[in-house]
């Protein structure tokens, strides 16, 4: 896969392409769905498949998933060339005409049928005479998934049918950095997971997750959120507890995949008291694991 940064004005171009564009938050079924379309055509009809992503990291809303994140989900089965740029776009026809057109040399564009500006991507498909292919809205329980519904999904804890609807576990990836190292001074050390600033996260609480480190996965325990019990800091951690890892983590990027909802982050007297919770949650996890297997 070739990443490309901010391209709309510039004086990159391409030629013969088959493109797809638009924000691609979550990069959720729907959207795989319309990629695999996308690299399956142009494939099939000998042209560079291209596909433009708004970049995230300028941006101060809390969205899904990252650049960093939409890259790494991209390099498995991805297009040839993954643009990210700021998507400002004055008007779709001029986007087309000047971007996808001039720039990209787009012969062909692939859509989903439910775009909002399905009917000028018609029109302007008569008028300068590329191929428009739409793909059918996907589904899940017959309702169309959507970021807005994997939102509402996480909000409320369910992360297995957020899941579902993502066609791969809500994650978070980032550099491993210090924290207060607390943990470690009682046999619980964990990788404090540097997130960017407008990463959504999920509520507070603990969770069951997998980690990806060096490519190997390890089962283990995530707080996300403030920790009441250690300090009265208003900021939210992601602090995560590899099971059956002794290596050194700091500076490491990993990617950590939420699987299960355990319990809401508590307030307890005293690190004995922590310590036997923990006990008890890494219980609850391993259980949990070992039904998936």
């Amino acid at each position: 896969m070739v990443e490309i940064k901010n391209i709309i004005g510039s004086n990159f171009s391409l030629k013969n392409t088959c493109v797809a564009y638009g924000h691609f938050d979550g990069m959720h079924l729907g959207h795989r769905e319309l990629i695999n379309k996308l690299c399956g055509t142009g494939k099939q009809q000998n042209l560079n498949s291209v596909l433009i992503t708004a970049t995230t990291n300028s941006i101060a809303e809390k969205v899904i998933t990252t650049d960093e994140e939409k890259s790494y989900l991209l390099q498995s089965n991805g297009p040839d060339v993954t643009i990210f740029d700021k998507m400002k776009i004055e008007t779709t026809e001029s986007f087309i005409r000047n971007v996808l057109l001039k720039q990209l040399g787009a012969k062909v564009l692939v859509v989903s049928e439910d775009n909002a500006e399905i009917g000028v991507l018609r029109s302007c498909a008569s008028k300068f005479g590329y191929q428009l292919i739409e793909c059918p809205t996907a589904t899940v329980d017959k309702k169309a998934v959507t970021s807005k519904r994997i939102l509402a999904e996480l909000e409320n804890n369910n992360v297995e049918k957020a899941a579902e609807l993502l066609g791969h576990n809500y994650f978070v990836m980032g550099e491993v950095g210090y924290g207060k190292q607390i943990g470690r001074t009682v046999g619980l050390p964990t990788a404090n997971i540097t997130y960017k600033k407008n990463k959504y996260l999920i509520p507070d609480g603990v969770y069951a997750v997998m980690t990806e480190v060096d490519g190997v996965k390890y089962k283990g325990l995530c707080n996300i959120g403030r920790r009441p019990s250690v300090d009265s800091f208003d900021y939210i951690t992601v602090e995560n507890h590899l099971l059956d890892y002794n290596a050194d983590l700091y500076g490491k990027v990993i990617k950590m995949d939420v699987h299960f909802y355990i319990r809401p982050v508590m307030k307890m007297n005293g690190m004995d008291e922590v310590l036997a919770q923990v006990k008890k949650d890494l219980q609850a996890i391993r259980g949990k694991f070992e039904k998936m297997e």
